[in-house]
């Protein structure tokens, strides 16, 4: 009876430990991204803003920005995007237009590349 007590918390142990290793391994990757993350979220966020250019001939000013993207022009048709994503480090992306041209990206990413 003993015998099986001890088996049943070695697996109950093994399990844990397997599980700890998995999220590790899951996890570690994606804290370990978050500069690549964030360079993709840059590329989603200007292929939106390339289709807005396409649709309405220049990109959406500074003011009010990139919540145009959020915006239907018909109650039917699909968005720009469904959501303007904060960067990995909970901070809105910058985002500066004059209509003709655009300046977008992360303060956090911009410090991360000066560090490098």
């Amino acid at each position: 009876m003993k015998s099986k007590k001890i088996y049943i918390l070695l697996k109950f142990i093994f399990c844990i430990g397997i599980m700890a290793i998995l999220f590790f391994l899951i996890l570690s990757p994606i804290h370990g991204n978050k500069i690549n993350y964030a360079k993709a979220q840059i590329t989603e966020i200007s292929r939106a803003l390339t289709l807005y250019k396409l649709e309405y001939g220049c990109y959406p000013l500074t003011n009010p920005g990139l919540q145009l993207l959020l915006l239907k022009k018909k109650e039917n048709e699909e968005t720009f995007m469904t959501v303007i994503p904060l960067d990995p480090w909970e901070v809105p992306y910058y985002y500066f237009s004059d209509g003709n041209t655009y300046r977008l990206g992360s303060y956090e990413l911009d410090k991360k590349k000066k560090e490098e």
